[in-house]
């Protein structure tokens, strides 16, 4: 440890890589990544181990997040026509249709949205809820969701009445059992 020095933290988190693909981490991450090892750094100070944390001088990479525009009111007409079949006729099918239709409603993740299943639904109340999810890269399948630091275990959220017709429409009303998912990846 006290052979570590700033130039060999800056050398070594600036070619931080994602080990799944190669490709340079974002610079978000990378500041993420740098203050984990900053805790560690101060946790080594506070035992004795070392005088001073090295990460003190690191040069930290400085991240502007882009700004994001809002989706005009006339966007989001285009986008969620008025009703469920001009929704359909947009989107190509039902199913792609009430996908889009719960993200909207619901503020929902798309891997969230697809990891309902239709024990989820309570169409009495127009109300869904999650519990899992999709990790989108790679379509892997988990029983949690991604929360807040609240640390919830589920969301929950109320849906339209076109979501609601877009549900009771064929083929997603067909018969299911409630561990099927609603939106169907086949």
């Amino acid at each position: 440890l006290c052979d570590i020095k700033p130039s060999y933290i800056e050398d070594w988190y600036s070619t931080l890589t994602d080990f799944r693909n190669g490709l340079p981490l974002a610079s978000a991450t990378k500041i993420f990544v740098l203050n984990a090892l900053g805790e560690i750094l101060m946790e080594a100070v506070k035992k004795d181990y070392i005088k001073e944390s090295p990460i003190t001088y690191v040069e930290r990479i400085r991240v502007e997040y882009s700004k994001r525009d809002k989706v005009s009111a006339d966007d989001m007409k285009v986008l969620f026509p008025e009703s469920p079949d001009a929704m359909i006729l947009l989107y190509g099918d039902v199913v792609t249709a009430l996908y889009f239709s719960i993200l909207r409603d619901t503020g929902f993740r798309p891997g969230e949205a697809l990891g309902l299943k239709w024990k989820n639904l309570n169409l009495e109340k127009m109300a869904i809820y999650t519990t899992s999810s999709f990790i989108t890269a790679g379509m892997k399948y988990r029983e949690k969701i991604k929360t807040t630091a609240k640390g919830k275990s589920y969301k929950v959220g109320l849906i339209s009445s076109i979501t609601m017709r877009l549900l009771e429409m064929p083929p997603m009303y067909a018969s299911h059992s409630d561990d099927e998912f609603v939106i169907s990846r086949t």
